[in-house]
């Protein structure tokens, strides 16, 4: 099994690290995928517990990162045209989000602790932030190889 992991994390990040401009959405899911993959090391039948309750994570908090993006645009772009009272309603909005952003948190961590053993729910943790600093990594480094050109 972890031979065949290794694999697939390695046809799957080739397209991600051969190409030298930004990742487009398909390379960010096949670094996604690749990255939980290895570091959760989940059987088959975990696997086809947890992806679609990620699935259904994602697509939620996706849809509140966007709310959010364009409340915090407004926000940016408007402040000084907006009324205090206007400004004080985005700036609520702004504390409901984090709050929404936990409750979603909370609610698919306990769907994760009843399809998966908890130390493959603590993996899960692991593998979303080794997955953010990959993203980061890569894109600073793609970052600085065009300035450097």
């Amino acid at each position: 099994m972890r031979y065949l992991n290794l694999f697939l994390l390695a046809f799957l990040l080739f397209p991600v690290l051969a190409s030298g401009q930004r990742p487009d959405r398909e390379e960010i899911e096949s670094l996604r995928v690749a990255i939980f993959t290895k570091h959760m090391d989940l059987t088959p039948e975990e696997s086809k517990a947890f992806w679609p309750v990620y699935n259904k994570l994602r697509e939620e908090t996706n849809q509140l990162h966007r709310k959010r993006r364009d409340r915090m645009g407004k926000l940016r772009k408007e402040t000084a045209s907006l009324s205090d009272e206007q400004v004080r309603a985005l700036v609520e909005e702004e504390v409901t989000y984090y709050e929404k952003e936990a409750a979603i948190t909370r609610k698919y961590n306990e769907q994760l602790k009843k399809i998966l053993p908890i130390k493959k729910v603590a993996r899960y943790y692991t593998a979303e932030e080794a997955f953010k600093r990959e993203l980061i990594d890569r894109l600073r480094e793609r970052r600085n190889g065009s300035r450097s050109r």
